[in-house]
């Protein structure tokens, strides 16, 4: 499970703009988390799973997580400098 959430947290590190946080570690979480995220989102269905993770809701989430998370960085570091 963790060698398929750092394949899933590498690919979307590669796919969105930036690095997903606290590198490989934060794309493993990342992944492992966008499982549920993913498949909230597009189902649990959609495209091969491996060890019980759907691979295309695991990317889509691990995607929507870090961009999330990059988003309230950014709000935090401009609230800070206000």
């Amino acid at each position: 499970l963790v060698l398929i959430g750092f394949i899933v947290g590498f690919l979307g590190d590669a796919i969105i703009p930036g690095e997903i946080p606290f590198s490989w570690f934060g794309g493993i979480i990342f992944a492992m988390l966008g499982g549920y995220v993913g498949g909230a989102l597009v189902g649990r269905e959609l495209g091969p799973a491996a060890f019980g993770l759907a691979l295309i809701p695991a990317l889509v989430g691990a995607i929507v997580l870090a961009v999330a998370f990059e988003l309230v960085l950014r709000l935090i570091a401009w609230a800070v400098r206000r």
